[in-house]
Formats: structure tokens, sequence, C-alpha cells
């Protein structure tokens, strides 16, 4: 017997009713059309497609196995924790009680070696093995291979924003770039200019020492990605060793000890510091702000939020600091909120300009004739499903559990598979992550996902299988709508109801990589019909915000 024959066999001890609390109503009707029945059995089969090896890492799981165990076996169990009293009446609450909270490493150990199950169900604490700090050169006899260059399109938007770093003009200005077309790249290269710059001498005829140039983004993921494009093209392009750090997820550096460097950011970090000054970081960050000569905010359609703004407040008091946003939509669908935008980045928008300096009017449609974006080709999924529910997420559930619409879109994931497509599907709710998931396993189809729980170590070993096409189909929810580098996408099916426009643009932009920037010269994009009654084009999406900007001027 196998490792999941042998934990279904667990599993399936449980009382059905819990098995269907477990399972939960939305995924046991969403896979309705291949799992009809709900007996013991297939409900803890979709327990374990749905969990893996990590099915034990569930509390209510761990209860409901425990209540489920024979007064025998649960006496047994009982017996490796040396229970004073071990009355059966009060074995099982015992159990529980150590098996609820401060699950570990040395407890599951415990209970998979009772249940003689293998290791990879133990619990793992994945130590990070990154540093709060790199310093960052390139060794002699390295060999270094240049994996991008600046496009002529990409050169003109960094001489513009040279021109305002330079310049003691406003001291705020942002930048459009469509999705895929190298607004990281294009930054990145505008920060290893000015760390090359020459810094002169101070009184005592000592180098004057650098600065910190803060990256605020609001995932984790992005501000790694960066940080790790930046390592790149120093190696490439520096002159010096250069210091970077990481105050995302646990790690939090002494600035207060440091002569400058690129510090790569999250917003909630930052802000959750920056809200408490007895917080231990609390002075090395005001330090960092003090110190810092250019913020740069990624996503920065975002900046009015509290986290967001209360964080760049802080360092519009800094003097000479510049700061730029970054982002493919400089607005929001509320017209105010836009105006407050444009304000905040002094109405001073940098965009794609032509060979002749012209201001492009149609980015995207100019960019895809070059070869930079790729065109896409957007196809309807006709479902004839409506819903008349009245809250966002009440709708969501319900097109999540609906087994005639989920039928439709695993049968786009399979041929995209049987395609060998690289595949984004962006699912309605955590709920419709796995059973998508699950529907895949169940037909045979390679798949993964990503959702906000899966370690920072895990995704970016998933995500580097997928560039590798070691399968085809990545299913999330919508935390691959931003700023991802997946170069390899070919497809994206849109699976839930879209009201953003951002959001829309930044999903759009996973397929956006043309031939030139490492991707395709076209992609599919498969929209549920239900979604959204117009469809609106990528060009209508970049050009949304635009009359906003000039009105400033």
């Amino acid at each position: 017997m196998n490792a999941n024959d042998i934990v279904i066999k667990i599993i399936r001890r449980i009382d059905l009713p819990t098995l269907h609390t477990l399972v939960g109503k939305v995924i046991l009707n969403a896979i309705e059309f291949v799992h009809q029945g709900r007996d013991e059995t297939t409900l803890s089969e979709i327990l374990v497609l749905k969990y893996g090896q990590f099915i034990f890492n569930s509390k209510d799981i761990r209860i409901a196995v425990l209540n489920s165990l024979s007064s025998n076996d649960a006496l047994n169990l009982a017996n490796k924790f040396n229970f004073t009293d071990s009355q059966n009446s009060k074995v099982y609450s015992q159990l529980i009680k150590q098996f609820s909270n401060a699950y570990n490493f040395e407890k599951s150990k415990i209970l998979i070696d009772f249940f003689k199950l293998p290791e990879e169900y133990y619990y793992k604490n994945i130590k990070d093995a990154r540093l709060a700090k790199e310093t960052i050169t390139a060794s002699f006899g390295e060999e270094i291979k240049i994996l991008s260059y600046l496009h002529p399109y990409q050169k003109r938007i960094k001489d513009e924003v040279m021109l305002r770093l330079n310049q003691k003009s406003e001291k705020t200005f942002f930048v459009q770039m469509p999705t895929g077309a190298g607004k990281t790249y294009t930054s990145l290269e505008c920060v290893v200019d000015l760390f090359r710059k020459p810094r002169g001498f101070n009184d005592n005829q000592k180098p004057i020492v650098d600065k910190f140039i803060v990256w605020l983004v609001d995932r984790n993921e992005l501000a790694e990605q960066a940080l790790e494009s930046f390592k790149r093209l120093w190696k490439i392009r520096g002159d010096h060793e250069i210091s970077v750090f990481r105050v995302f997820k646990d790690f939090e550096p002494n600035f207060q000890v440091e002569n400058g460097g690129v510090v790569f950011a999250g917003f909630d970090k930052f802000y959750s510091i920056l809200k408490s000054p007895n917080h231990p970081a609390y002075s090395s960050i005001k330090y960092l702000i003090n110190n810092s000569e250019l913020l740069i905010i990624d996503e920065a359609h975002h900046s009015l939020a509290e986290t967001y703004f209360s964080c760049i407040n802080q360092f519009r008091e800094v003097p000479f600091i510049k700061i730029f946003g970054l982002s493919a939509t400089p607005g929001s669908s509320d017209s105010e909120i836009t105006q407050r935008l444009v304000e905040l980045y002094s109405a001073d928008k940098i965009s794609i300009r032509d060979e002749h300096w012209n201001h492009v009017k149609d980015a995207i449609t100019y960019l895809q004739q070059k070869g930079y974006l790729a065109r896409l080709t957007t196809k309807l999924l006709e479902t004839g499903i409506t819903s008349n529910e009245q809250s966002e997420n009440s709708v969501l559930d319900e097109l999540a559990a609906n087994s005639e619409r989920n039928s439709k879109i695993i049968e786009q994931i399979r041929l995209a598979n049987d395609n060998n497509e690289s595949t984004i599907v962006f699912a309605c709710t955590l709920d419709h992550v796995y059973a998508l998931l699950i529907l895949c396993r169940v037909l045979g189809i390679k798949a993964k996902y990503i959702i906000g729980d899966v370690d920072q170590a895990d995704r970016i070993g998933i995500l580097d299988e997928f560039k590798r096409k070691e399968y085809n189909i990545l299913i999330n929810l919508d935390i691959l709508s931003t700023g991802i580098d997946l170069p390899n996408i070919q497809k994206v099916i849109i699976a839930r109801p879209i009201n953003s426009p951002n959001l829309l643009s930044q999903i759009l932009g996973r397929a956006l990589r043309g031939p030139k920037n490492g991707g395709n010269e076209g992609n599919i994009i498969i929209n549920i019909k239900d979604n959204l009654i117009n469809f609106p084009g990528t060009s209508f999406l970049y050009n949304y915000y635009e009359g906003e900007w000039e009105k400033l001027t």
C-alpha cells in the first residue's frame, strides 16, 4: 500500500458530515461533473488531492482524524506523550489539545510515524537562506551572461528619467509603460547610472558616501525579482562593490551602520515598522528614509492607499529627494482618486515616445508592431450562466461552485495542456483554485498553484519549473497578476469576473511580452463570457486615464 492509499484509509474514517465540511460546499459543487459520489472514499480522495503531503498541516483535518481514532489507537498515541490521565474519556481531549496548537516538526514526527507514513509528511519549517544584506561585485574570471539590453524606446524613457533626476525641479514624476515593456529593467538601468556617477570628495578629501535608493513594491515576490535583476545588471555594468538590502518578510537590516546601497522593500513591512515607534527596526528605517536620494514606487497606481501613502509621505519630507512612480495604468476608475494621483506626481508623466521623440498615442499597438509586445487574440468562452447575487463575493462563490461552468473551463485547460501551451489560470476564489487543481489531477493534467499561503521558497521553485516547461498549467487567484517575470506564457484563462481596469490590464499584461522581449509573436486570452459584458481592448486600458494627466499640465 503506497502513502496516498494509507492517507486515504486514515481520512475515510472521519464521519461523513465532517468530511463534507472539510471539503466544502464550493469544491463539492464545482467538481460534481467528475466526482458525483460523496461517500467517505471519494471525499477522502478529494482532500488528499487538495492538500497532498501537507494534509496533516491542516488543524481541522488533524482534529477530525484524532476524533476518528479507535480507543486503542488513541491510547497508543497518547502513551507517546506520557499523559498522566489515560481514561478513555479524557484521552481524546488531551490529544486534540496537544495537536491543535504549536504544531511543529517534533509533534508531526510523532503523528506521521504513528501512521507509518514517509518523512515527506513531516511538518517542515523552511528556513529562508537569503540574507538581509548582500554585497554585489563581479569576480575576476567570472562569466556573466547578458540577459537583456535597453531597446530604443526604453532608452528614450531612461533619458527622460535621468534628465529629471539631475534637475533641481519637481521632486516627483510618473513613468507609464505597458506591462511587458520592461519598466523594471529600464528603471534599474537608471539606478545603475546613479551609482556609477562620481560623487566627489568631502572637505577631508575622503570620497563622499553613497546614499540609499529605495525600491518599494506591494509584494515580496516583486521585491525579490527586482533585487535579482539588479544584481545581474550590476555585475555587467557596475564599477565598484555595492550593497543590496531586503526589507520584507522577516528581513530587517540595520541601516544606521551602512554606507548606502539599493534597498528592495515591501510596503506592508515598511508600514508595519513606521506605524510603531517602539518597533526594534523603527530607528533604522527612519535613518534609511532620511538618507535616501531616490524612492521608486512600483505599481504606483496604488500610491493613495493608506499603506502606500503614509510611507511615501515620510520620504516626501526629505530635502532634495526624488520620487518616481511606475505603472502601466496611472489612475483609478474613480476620477477623484486619479486627479489626486496626478497631483501627487506633479502632473509629470513620462511615457513611450517614437523614433522622432513624439509621444505615441497608442503605445501598445506601436510596441506590438515593433515586435516588443505580443499581439493578443481574445476568445470568449460561452457559458450562458448568470448570477442574481448582489455582492461580489457571493457572485464569485456562485460561479466557482457551478459544475457546468467548471466543465467548460477545464476543457480549455485540457486543450492548452494537450497543445503544450504555458497557461496561467485566474480563478474566482481560493476554493475555486483548489477545485480546478483537483479537476486537473483527476483528469491527469499536471498543474500547480500559487496562492498567498504558499511559502516564498516554494513559489520560486514552482515558477522556475513553469519557466522550464516542466508543467503547463499554473492556477492562481490574483497573486500572478502583477510583475512576475514569466516570459514563456502563451495563454491566459480568465475564469473570474473583473471590474477593475487596473486588474484586467495587469492580467492581460501577463501575455503581452513579445519576441524582442523574450516572449511570443502572439498569445491567447480566454475570457469567460459571464465575467464582463464588454471586454475592453488592451489599448483602451492603457489610455484609460490619459486625459486626467493633461488637465493639470
